[in-house]
Parts: C-alpha cells; structure tokens; sequence
C-alpha cells in the first residue's frame, strides 16, 4: 500500500515497534502487508485542505481512495471535494515527479542500539518455496494442522518431535540467532511477508542472487553487500529483496532472552492456513515453572 498527504510533507517517526524515532522527511510512504507506521504531519504550512492519497498497488486488485485533512480556525462544512492539489501518487499507487519516498534501512532504534557483535550461536536458513500454484512454504514443508488433542508445546516440549525436523530449532536461552531467509525464482514474485512473534529482530539486510555465506559473520567479514551490523532497523516484518529473476536473500538477528515456543510465518492468511510456518523453541531450559491452572486448563 502506498499513502501520500499533498501537498504538505509527512514526517516518519518509526515503524510501531515501541522504539522511540529519528525523523526525516518524505511525500510517499510504502506499508508492506503486516508492518506499521507512525507518522508525524508537522502543521508548518497555511491552514488549508490536503489531500491523503492511499492506494494499494499489488494484486489482486489495485484500489485508491482519498481523504481529507483539513486544520484552520472555525469548522468548515463540505458538500463536494475540495480542489484539486499536487499529487504525489497516481490511482495505481506510482510514484510521481517529486515525491520522496521512505528508504525503510534507514529507520533507526532510538535511543540507539546496536545488534549483538560477532559470531551467532545458532543460525537458521529458511527458504521461502512456492511448491504449487496454491501452495506456499517454508523449507518446501507445510506445518501440518494439530489435531484437538495434541499438547501445546509450551507444555509438552517432546511433542515436536512429531514434527519434521525442517520444521523447527530449539536454542538455549541468551543464544545469538540469526536466520537467514531465501526466496527461490518462483516465491519472490510475491515475496512473502514473515512475521517474527515474541522478539524483535535486527533486519541486517536483503540482496539478490543465493546468500553470499554459510553465516552472517562470514558474509559480513567478506563485506557483502546489502548487510548491516552497525545500525540496523529493529522490527518483527521482514521481506526478501524485489528481483525481476533469480533469487533473494534477508537476513535477521536477535538475542533469545524470553523462554517461550513461538514461530515465524507468513502474514497472509492464506499461506498460514497453509502451512507457512517454522516454530521455534526458545530457552525452555530457563522456562518458568508453569501454574498447575494452567496445565489443567489445556
């Protein structure tokens, strides 16, 4: 979806992570599916009428709409559309000559910080497979539907081993993981979006063609392009990069430090009705005993 406020400027604070912003400047903003955004209007122009353009510019339908912000002394009754003013998208959700849109590497945690250095303890690569014209997954395997009585894992941890092993990690409480996503020729024409549950991650960064390493940190000590470890945007919806052929990478970092079972899968409905997803087992060995209330209750 692509939004735009004419003439006046928007000014971003973050995507809605809970960090606080550095600001800059733009005409356009682009809101991937699944992700947020706060945005500032900063009133420095004439009271007057501006125009809030969204339009949504995948398929499978292309739909715009308009609104109206109007700020100025009194209220003002309205009983057809104010004039005409610059536009900065058209109905198709393009840009425009003089729109400036949002570069989201460049959104920054502030106050600032930094992701974990060095090597990670555990690295996950998954790769993002279309396997049918209505089938999405991750690893080429769909998570199958539990049945009524099968245990959550929270409380019964064994019980992911009736799960295919492409399916899911465990890692041990205060590990450094990254994962490390791949879109094949057929997935990226989509592009998926991926939801991290339970923590945000470092979004390190997307490129074309197959990840440049086995790790982040051997990609990164070679210098790759498209990685960064210095000052990465903090978020929990990820993307792999837009390619016209071949594949595309993304790649995540973060620091387990709350005990839980949770997962990473696709933001659309239908693909997570189909499988589009990969659990991960974090820290149960630091997992709080769980009330007996609880227990009983599932």
């Amino acid at each position: 979806m692509e939004a735009t406020l004419a003439p006046s400027k928007l000014t971003y604070v973050t995507e809605c992570s809970k960090e606080k912003p550095t600001s800059h400047s733009l005409k356009v903003i682009a809101v991937p599916v699944g992700e947020r955004f706060q945005i500032l209007v900063p009133l420095d122009q004439k009271a007057d009428d501006y125009t809030i353009r969204v339009a949504l510019n995948v398929l499978p339908q292309y739909m715009s709409g308009y609104a109206v912000l109007s700020y100025k002394t009194g209220i003002r009754h309205f009983s057809s559309p104010p004039p005409q003013n610059k536009a900065f998208i058209d109905y198709g959700g393009n840009s425009l000559p003089g729109a400036v849109l949002l570069d989201p590497t460049t959104l920054r945690p502030f106050p600032a910080v930094a992701p974990p250095s060095g090597p990670a303890d555990v690295t996950i690569r998954i790769s993002i497979e279309r396997t049918e014209a209505r089938a999405w997954t991750l690893n080429g395997i769909p998570l199958p539907t539990l049945p009524n009585d099968f245990t959550p894992l929270l409380l019964d941890p064994s019980g992911v081993s009736q799960l295919d092993p492409a399916l899911h990690t465990s890692f041990r409480n205060g590990s450094i993981v990254d994962i490390i996503l791949e879109a094949g020729p057929i997935a990226r024409w989509t592009l998926p979006p991926l939801t991290l549950h339970n923590v945000k991650a470092f979004f390190l960064g997307t490129g074309t063609g197959p990840f440049p390493a086995a790790t982040v940190w051997e990609a990164f000590q070679n210098n790759a392009t498209g990685l960064n470890l210095i000052n990465p945007p903090l978020r929990d919806g990820f993307n792999t990069a837009a390619t016209a052929e071949g594949s595309s990478w993304a790649a995540i970092r973060f620091l387990s430090t709350n005990p839980s079972v949770t997962f990473i899968h696709c933001h659309l409905d239908p693909h997570l009705a189909g499988g589009m997803s990969y659990i991960l087992m974090e820290g149960l060995e630091a997992l709080p005993e769980i009330p007996a209330e609880y227990k009983d209750f599932c």
